[in-house]
């Protein structure tokens, strides 16, 4: 197997109940993840911001260290069956940087994935997740000046599903491509990984996060990416991994790596 495909056995995005949206003890991943044919896992649980902020999306701030603590005696259960790591996926909001580095510097974490969910809307925070098509042009600039400040921001070594508003298969919006490119230029200087988030097949898609016009603009900046199922179920553990195999094997450019702890397993 060549070097650039060996981080697609792994799923590095998967989450626990501690997010309050996802069902399933982190052993039933585990479990589901050898049943897969994987090598290793990473959960990427959803940070606390503070504990005001979106409470509802993500555990609470004094969860922070029982998470790490039940992942590591995890992964030391599983030691020689499975490799599993621990890690988080932080929201950038800026004047949040604070929040951001307390939880960061909390414990060595296997993976920071960085996520825009959030655009500010008039004084506010607006959830922009899967907007509506009629939607999305009115977030986009908004979007891609914060996803480029996050993949920027020295806090996160993967951007995580990087259109993430996007609910439907379609080409590219007016003004997009340059939007996006010029984020992706940023994420290319600071050495980001960008994600192939499998996510949107569940959703009755046929690609995946980032839309094919996207992904290419990512590989032609030569940017690594990291496989990512976005499990929010045991069942869904590298659900979809069929059509990343199928992309990397139709174009050499892509080169999947795996986080530090399994890079050479």
């Amino acid at each position: 197997m060549s070097e650039g495909l060996r981080g697609l056995e792994g799923d590095h995005h998967l989450h626990t109940p501690r997010c309050g949206h996802a069902d399933g003890a982190p052993e039933a991943y585990a479990q589901a993840a050898l049943a897969a044919g994987l090598r290793h896992i990473v959960f990427t649980d959803h940070a606390p911001i503070d504990d005001r902020m979106d409470q509802v999306h993500r555990m609470a701030l004094a969860e922070l260290d029982e998470y790490h603590d039940e992942i590591r005696g995890l992964s030391a259960r599983w030691a020689g069956r499975l490799g599993i790591g621990v890690g988080l996926e932080l929201d950038w909001l800026r004047g949040y940087e604070g929040c951001i580095e307390r939880v960061v510097s909390a414990h060595p974490w296997d993976l920071r994935l960085g996520s825009v969910h959030f655009v500010p809307r008039g004084g506010d925070w607006r959830f922009i997740i899967r907007c509506a098509p009629e939607e999305e042009a009115s977030v986009l600039e908004a979007y891609w000046q914060a996803w480029g400040d996050a993949a920027q921001s020295g806090f996160f070594q993967v951007m995580s599903h990087p259109d993430v508003y996007r609910a439907v298969d379609r080409p590219a919006l007016p003004g997009e491509r340059d939007l996006a490119c010029r984020a992706l230029d940023r994420a290319a200087r600071a050495g980001v990984a960008i994600e192939c988030n499998t996510s949107l097949l569940r959703k009755g898609c046929t690609g995946i996060y980032p839309a094919p016009w996207l992904l290419e603009e990512v590989l032609a900046r030569g940017i690594p990416l990291s496989s990512a199922s976005d499990s929010h179920h045991p069942q869904q553990v590298g659900g979809g991994f069929t059509h990343l195999w199928e992309l990397a094997a139709g174009d050499p450019r892509m080169h999947f790596q795996a986080p530090a702890p399994f890079a050479t397993t």
